[in-house]
């Protein structure tokens, strides 16, 4: 659903009707929300942001004249 940039209500709102309404999903359209977002912390804090802070403070150890901030 992130990968192919689908947003949570649309998904959300197709289950809904798939099941045949709201009472039998499972779950309100917050709690599909607060999943997404925290997935999407998980794969930043897990993968190519910490690799790219990693990959700056070497450079930064390297050359004083390297600056980055976050």
């Amino acid at each position: 659903m992130i990968d192919a940039g689908i947003r949570t209500k649309k998904v959300v709102r197709y289950l809904q009707n798939e099941a045949g309404g709201v009472e039998n999903v499972g779950f309100i359209e917050q709690d599909a929300h607060n999943f997404v977002q925290a997935h999407k912390g998980n794969m930043i804090s897990s993968g190519d942001a910490q690799t790219l802070i990693n990959h700056f403070m070497h450079l930064q150890s390297e050359d004083s004249n390297f600056f980055y901030s976050f």
